[in-house]
């Protein structure tokens, strides 16, 4: 078992979902979320997706923010059931 097959991106997780980002692919393309504190190690919880491309509403460092999703396909996350296995 590799190290990346518990890894999902930000972008393909469903409300409610929440877990432990893990990398930051491109962090240029994504500095202000970088800067409120997505950054590996941080907890994070989708509180809103909308649907195909649309923007997500998530949950990190004690803010919601609505973020594009072309920014989450930057943002891996240990989904929380895998978390807790490691």
């Amino acid at each position: 078992m590799t190290h990346h097959e518990n890894l999902m991106l930000l972008a393909e997780m469903a409300p409610n979902e929440h877990g432990v980002v893990a990398r930051v692919d491109h962090p240029e393309k994504v500095l202000s979320l970088i800067h409120i504190g997505c950054c590996p190690g941080a907890e994070v919880e989708v509180r809103h997706a909308a649907s195909q491309e649309g923007p997500m509403a998530i949950h990190v460092c004690g803010r919601t923010v609505s973020i594009r999703r072309s920014a989450a396909q930057c943002i891996w996350v240990v989904p929380a059931e895998s978390h807790a296995q490691t």
